[in-house]
């Protein structure tokens, strides 16, 4: 009787790690009722979808220097808003030192947008990318649009028609670390502020270059999509090979968020991996990073 309670208590626990670790099914089909037909057809009718896993020895080109403006700028405030599928961040427009990147691999200036996250329900998982199928707990995406295509990101996405290099995302892989990471400090308190959907509040301004890892030249590149629906196939992503450290503690306020349907928490919301199809993945070292206008030697 023991010895068949035990493997049942087994099975029970290998069935729970297989099934928590899955995208919270409510979480999508927010996204089905929003965006209705269109949202099988682009999510799972093309071959170009975001994210995959990475590997860890990719193609290795050789790229100009990548060149970060005004990250080190400090702008007055940020607005952090739950919108019930994640949290986001922006900018506001009043900034005189609108953050830009180009370089890299990258044939643009690509303008800073936004940024959100995606976490898990554990530490084990909760990222979009992953790395030889390593999982992590939470994964960062700086949205930056082509500035060729219009001059805010709903312009550039209407007027990219589609075209592959309307966005430029740079994603950061978060591990656990024991103490906080003070990077995170003014965006951890805002998240108490929006805890349900659609709450808006303010937090200080922070430079950006703060929440990047400290290795700016070591990178992962591929051409992908959105990993929310509509799923378009427009984006260059960029997901660096080294992580950042954030506490269990700093975690949980992401944990502590609601969904739109306010009786459920707001996690798993991440999108499985998808299939490469052949695409290239490359894996680039840069001899050295520019950011804000001064030289930045990468360690």
């Amino acid at each position: 009787m023991k010895r068949t309670f035990s493997i049942i208590l087994i099975l029970y626990f290998q069935l729970w790690m297989v099934f928590s670790k899955t995208p919270n099914t409510k979480y999508w089909r927010s996204f089905q009722s929003e965006d209705g037909p269109s949202f099988e057809s682009n999510c799972y009718g093309s071959r170009q979808q975001s994210p995959i896993d990475l590997p860890k020895n990719g193609i290795k080109p050789q790229y100009e220097d990548f060149e970060y403006h005004n990250y080190s700028e400090t702008p007055s405030k940020y607005s952090i808003i739950n919108n019930g599928h994640t949290v986001k961040l922006f900018q506001m427009k009043d900034s005189s030192f609108p953050p830009f990147i180009i370089g890299g691999g990258l044939h643009s200036i690509y303008k800073f947008a936004q940024l959100h996250f995606h976490w898990g329900n554990s530490s084990t998982f909760g990222s979009e990318h992953t790395i030889d199928e390593e999982a992590f707990p939470l994964e960062l995406h700086m949205v930056h649009f082509n500035s060729k295509y219009g001059t805010n990101l709903e312009e550039a996405v209407q007027k990219g028609n589609g075209s592959f290099d309307t966005l430029a995302v740079l994603g950061i892989l978060f591990e656990v670390q024991e103490e906080d990471n003070l990077a995170f400090d003014e965006i951890v308190k805002g998240l108490s502020r929006v805890k349900y959907p659609e709450k808006t509040t303010y937090v200080a301004g922070f430079p950006l270059r703060n929440l990047l890892p400290q290795d700016k030249q070591s990178f992962y590149r591929y051409m992908g999509s959105l990993t929310t629906p509509l799923c378009d196939q427009i984006v260059v992503w960029t997901v660096y090979k080294e992580t950042v450290g954030i506490s269990e503690r700093q975690l949980e306020q992401f944990r502590e968020l609601r969904a739109r349907q306010t009786k459920y928490p707001l996690v798993n919301t991440f999108r499985s991996v998808q299939s490469v199809n052949g695409r290239l993945v490359f894996e680039v070292s840069s001899s050295q990073k520019r950011i804000s206008g001064g030289e930045f030697n990468a360690p």
